[in-house]
């Protein structure tokens, strides 16, 4: 009985444990068109996320582009190709956007979706799908 219960209690802090760490999504590109290698990261812990973009002209800078409690945090990071995307319809309304670098998509897997791209000045976000 006793080592039961010492067992249940290594189980419990052992998952306490892994919800706890942190864990880092990776995805790399030339998301600014300089020519240098990019990282972009979604870091998240049990309370928190964000979405940053390492640039490769000042890698040890973080360009943060998202942040919020964690269960807002999306479960996958991908580079998207330069090219044409329609964004989704709000207000009845989508629009075409036409990425020249490569861009950031991330969201949540069978549900939303977002792009992060760099329009020459800053970085941009919009929803492909919601």
């Amino acid at each position: 009985m006793r080592l039961r219960a010492i067992g249940a209690a290594l189980g419990a802090l052992l998952l306490a444990a892994a919800a706890q760490a942190e864990t880092t999504l990776r995805t790399e590109g030339d998301f600014d068109g300089d020519g240098r290698g990019d990282v972009a990261a979604l870091e998240f812990d049990a309370k928190r996320y964000r979405l940053v973009v390492r640039l490769g002209a000042a890698p040890d800078e973080d360009v943060i582009l998202r942040e919020g409690p964690r269960s807002r945090a999306g479960n996958f990071l991908a580079t998207r190709p330069a090219g044409v995307y329609e964004t989704f319809p709000f207000d009845d309304r989508s629009e075409t956007v036409v990425t020249h670098h490569a861009g950031i998509s991330y969201g949540t897997l069978e549900s939303s979706e977002s792009l992060v791209y760099w329009t020459g000045a800053e970085f941009r976000t919009v929803w492909l799908s919601d």
